[in-house]
């Protein structure tokens, strides 16, 4: 209802979600019992409609506080960190009886053992086992980041992240998620699991080329330096898509309203596709799972990448049929729409007969014989920019 559309039907979102109509008005019920400060909603006979304002921070948070909410994912928190417990003391805390506490378990071996992990009752005590114990460690740190809200204790985590020697991107979206792994691994080697020495390491024979590529083709330096981070980052996703295969979330997403509001910007969206298509050339693994959290750091760590990536592109033609002063004016318009991102040069009529016709013309002139043209407004609006964004893209991107 937050990505897709502002209303939807409730037999269409029963389709969808494969539940009952009656189970998703059970559901509404206690989301305006329990949130309604938080999210209101419309409800009639044919539609279910999102009132007022629903920001991501209000969403996160209610989806939050159902997640620990969840016996399941308490039971699972709670045999993680203090494991080899007696089934009767899980019982006991969440004054529950010992047949539901298995019956729990079970439930939550259902979806683990897609990773080859589960919970182990042996003479009524309880664990986490796995086949690969680094897979389990990368498992339970996201799953740790987002029962947390990604809020993780500020006087812990400096602790860790000064007795380790793992080096940590500045980046208050990757950061929680290493801090996490160095936690989730303390408490394992505490409780006596190990990393088995056999267990396999990628050699990563692409890398040299990676960094090659990011030094030429995005970040225009000879520096190495800015380039590792970047570099680091699609390592770990490359060892991930080909060996552990753990998912970029479990049940929160911080990305997906920001991507969504990045997909408003069609240019610079398309832009950031081209680089992401270009970087699975280079590794030969499918990136686009990580689409939001790449576009996120490409925009937000290295704006000047996307830039330079853009400049690498022709020059898009300005024409006017009134005059090189009109035709400024319609420049100058594109520049502050486009906030700088292309490079527009202004180009009188005459001059287009030395054009090269393949390339991009922006002109008011509606009968100009011009193969690719993008027809504008003589006073363009910001309705006219837009469309002008999608012909654009059109020509350019797709």
């Amino acid at each position: 209802m937050t990505y897709k559309k502002k209303y939807i039907s409730l037999v269409d979102l029963s389709i969808f979600l494969k539940e009952s109509e009656e189970t998703l008005s059970r559901d509404f019920d206690y989301l305006e019992n329990f949130y309604g400060d938080f999210v209101c909603i419309d409800r009639d006979r044919s539609k279910i409609e999102l009132l007022g304002s629903y920001s991501y921070e209000k969403i996160k948070y209610i989806q939050y506080s159902i997640l620990n909410k969840s016996l399941n994912i308490l039971l699972l928190r709670q045999i993680f960190i203090r494991p080899y417990q007696n089934v009767r003391l899980y019982a006991k805390l969440f004054e529950k009886s010992e047949e539901f506490i298995i019956i729990s378990i079970n439930h939550i071996n259902s979806e683990l053992i897609k990773y080859s992990m589960g919970i182990k009752v042996v003479n009524n005590k309880c664990f986490i086992t796995a086949e690969v114990e680094e897979k389990l460690r990368k498992l339970m740190s996201v799953f740790w980041v987002e029962i947390n809200l990604f809020a993780l204790d500020e006087n812990l985590f400096g602790y860790l992240k000064d007795q380790t020697e793992l080096s940590l991107d500045e980046n208050e979206i990757l950061t929680p998620y290493y801090l996490s792994y160095v936690y989730v691994s303390s408490i394992r080697e505490k409780n006596g699991f190990k990393i088995n020495k056999d267990e396999k390491v990628l050699e990563y024979l692409f890398k040299e080329k990676l960094i090659k590529f990011l030094k030429k083709e995005l970040f225009n330096t000879k520096n190495e330096e800015l380039v590792i981070p970047l570099s680091n980052l699609l390592v770990k996703i490359f060892e991930n898509e080909t060996y552990y295969k753990i998912p970029i979330k479990l049940f929160i997403s911080q990305l997906d309203f920001f991507n969504k509001s990045l997909k408003n910007k069609v240019y610079l969206y398309h832009e950031l596709q081209s680089i992401i298509t270009s970087l699975v050339n280079i590794l030969g693994i499918d990136l686009f799972e990580y689409e939001n959290l790449l576009n996120y750091i490409l925009i937000v760590n290295y704006p000047d990448i996307v830039k330079f990536y853009a400049s690498k592109r022709r020059v898009l033609y300005v024409n006017s049929e009134f005059s090189i002063y009109h035709a400024n004016f319609l420049k100058q318009k594109l520049v502050t729409y486009f906030d700088n991102y292309y490079t527009f040069k202004i180009i009188s009529t005459e001059e287009l007969k030395c054009l090269n016709e393949n390339e991009l013309v922006i002109t008011n002139q509606r009968h100009l014989p011009w193969k690719n043209k993008v027809l504008v407004d003589d006073y363009a609006s910001s309705y006219d920019l837009k469309k002008i964004e999608l012909d654009i893209v059109s020509h350019i991107h797709l």
